[in-house]
Order: C-alpha cells, then sequence, then structure tokens
C-alpha cells in the first residue's frame, strides 16, 4: 500500500463535496514533476466525471504552495509531436 508521504498528490475529501488536492513535495517546495503533473491531469479527468464533487481545492505540504517546474526532473526536451498530459499541462 503506498503511503501519502510517498506520493506526489494526496487526495482527501473532508465531505462528499468537497476534494482537497494536496501537492505532496515538500522538501522541493512542491515544484511540479512529471510525476506531480500526471497525478493532477489523472485526478482532474476524473473529477470532471464526478457528479458529487462541487469544490476542488488546490494546495500545497509544506511552506510553499507550489514552487513552479522542477527543471531537474525533466531532462531533455521533448520533441514536438507526441505530446503529452506533461507538456500539455505547461
Amino acid at each position: 500500500m503506498t503511503s501519502v508521504v510517498d506520493t506526489p498528490l494526496a487526495v482527501e475529501r473532508p465531505r462528499t463535496d468537497v476534494v482537497v488536492l494536496r501537492m505532496n513535495r515538500p522538501k522541493q517546495l512542491n515544484a511540479m514533476n512529471a510525476e506531480l503533473v500526471d497525478a493532477l491531469h489523472a485526478e482532474f479527468d476524473r473529477l470532471e466525471h464526478d457528479t458529487k464533487t462541487r469544490v476542488v481545492v488546490l494546495t500545497g505540504t509544506g511552506r510553499g504552495f507550489c514552487a513552479g517546474l522542477d527543471l531537474g526532473g525533466y531532462g531533455d526536451v521533448p520533441a514536438a509531436d507526441g505530446l503529452g498530459n506533461v507538456q500539455a499541462g505547461m
């Protein structure tokens, strides 16, 4: 079982109609890497079809909301063709 500590995105539901998405990379001030961007896209895709959710709160773990893009986590720039969620999210 994966703990919240091991996941880049923690999903909480404090009420039936409220979802809290918590970026969970506090040591990097929640800078977005490919894994976090993919997790956000997957959760937003899921929430798009969730008729119970009325409010989505996006926040970060620790002292920073989000430092932006984690440039160290991407390596070479991908080719323009075949862009996926990660590139579309930037």
